[in-house]
């Protein structure tokens, strides 16, 4: 009988010869993660970026996938027995049709055993790497008994990373998320004074060379201008990367600059060459 009946007989031909190199891609096909996406994309810098923070991880992962293994073995146990009463009604069963229905549903039993064992087997491969992960990360230097220990430190650093990558585009949302729990944590830590996180937006913009044209660079957001003429003596709160001017013949390199007061300067080596409010 072909393995499958609903299609044709050149496509059950075609499915035959192909049957070890399907048998090969379904043995080999990926499951769960590999080594690679467990060091470098599950336990990247950014959200561990301690030792600690790393290992704490890897309790977490190796504890899903132990714990999915022995619910999985409650099920594969539930499955056996549903074999062996497979087995029992086709011994007894007289009626051709019946008996036929009963064999099909036991092939399909077993195909569902041998997929719950190569998972399974594939589940203790991971675990496996979890356990040596551990190994690895646990150099004596934190505590490996109480998961909070490490959190305060290992979240206030995740925090600060995000910090750096805020951009101009980066919501409200998600300003208040990083800088919240950074101020949270140093107010709740009296060793610690102050925490001077500075968020800065900026904008890449690509010039059309040799054409006079007017930008328009929005943010989105408010600049920080607390009262008139913040930072004028550190230069403001406007820069730019340097740029030639087309009507200067000279190398000067010309720079963006603000006063505090809502006035954005065009300078180079100091000098203010023209303003816009």
């Amino acid at each position: 009988m072909n393995n499958f009946p609903m299609l044709k007989k050149e496509h059950n031909k075609f499915l035959k010869e192909l049957k070890s190199e399907l048998e090969d891609t379904h043995n080999k096909a990926q499951k769960y993660r590999t080594e690679t996406e467990m060091r470098y994309s599950v336990l990247n810098d950014g959200r561990f970026p301690t030792k600690a923070s790393k290992y704490w991880q890897a309790v977490r992962e190796q504890n899903v996938f132990y714990t999915n293994l022995r619910l999985e073995a409650y099920q594969y146990r539930k499955l056996l027995v549903e074999i062996k009463k497979l087995e029992r009604s086709i011994a007894k069963e007289t009626d051709e049709l019946e008996l036929e229905l009963l064999q099909i549903e036991l092939e399909e039993k077993m195909w569902d055993k041998e997929e719950r064992e190569r998972m399974g087997a594939d589940r203790v491969r991971e675990i496996e790497h979890w356990s040596r992960i551990k190994k690895e990360l646990d150099d004596g230097t934190f505590d490996t008994q109480n998961v909070n220990t490490h959190q305060k430190e290992s979240l206030k650093l995740q925090l600060q990373e995000r910090a750096k990558n805020l951009t101009p585009g980066s919501s409200q949302g998600e300003m208040i998320n990083v800088i919240g729990p950074l101020k949270t944590i140093d107010d709740a830590d009296p060793s610690i004074l102050s925490n001077i996180t500075k968020v800065k937006m900026y904008k890449f913009i690509t010039p059309t060379l040799n054409s006079a044209l007017k930008y328009t660079i929005s943010y989105n957001n408010a600049i920080y201008n607390p009262h008139s003429g913040h930072a004028s003596t550190m230069g403001g709160v406007v820069s730019s990367s340097g740029f030639k001017i087309n009507d200067d013949s000279s190398t000067n390199e010309h720079f963006l600059d603000d006063d505090g007061e809502g006035s954005v300067f065009v300078k180079f080596t100091g000098i203010v060459e023209d303003e816009e409010k």
